[in-house]
């Protein structure tokens, strides 16, 4: 995995950043790399599978005998499982569209993640433009006012 703030890092197609309000309100637990939307550009919401992926932790030294020279080394601090879809506009635009994530579980690795039992992690989603982060923001469907399509957000709580 690249280090957070590397020029690699920057060409990812995506990176999710996993936070917890625990030990410290706001931390970082750890970043999920998509390389490449290729592979899981499909025309139907049915397509998406569900795939494992890594959650890399800050990069730490390795415990033991090593020299100063010796680069940091990115620690695996849990898996999240998740479908993601890129449905393009149209074939002759793929890069305009929408994307689709599906996040059913985050688990992390006990002995990486100090009292893993007492996060409550959440996600947040960027992609880069010329190495420049831009964060992707949650389509929010509900709106001011209650109506037969849709819930008022003044009413309703939580997860959508």
């Amino acid at each position: 995995p690249p280090q957070r703030d590397s020029p690699s890092a920057k060409v990812a197609a995506l990176r999710l950043t996993v936070r917890s309000n625990y030990p410290q309100k706001g931390m970082v637990v750890g970043d999920v790399y998509v390389h490449s939307l290729g592979p899981l550009t499909g025309w139907d919401v049915s397509e998406a599978q569900v795939e494992t992926y890594n959650i890399w932790g800050h990069p730490t030294l390795g415990t033991g005998n090593h020299d100063q020279s010796e680069e940091p080394q990115a620690l695996c601090v849990g898996q999240m499982e998740m479908a993601i879809l890129w449905m393009p506009s149209s074939p002759s635009r793929p890069e305009e569209g929408r994307l689709m994530m599906h996040l059913k579980s985050i688990k992390f690795i006990t002995r990486q993640a100090a009292d893993a039992r007492k996060m409550n992690p959440w996600v947040e989603v960027c992609t880069f433009q010329n190495g420049t982060e831009k964060r992707i923001q949650r389509w929010d469907p509900r709106g001011l006012v209650a109506s037969d399509k849709q819930q008022s957000w003044l009413t309703t709580r939580g997860a959508f």
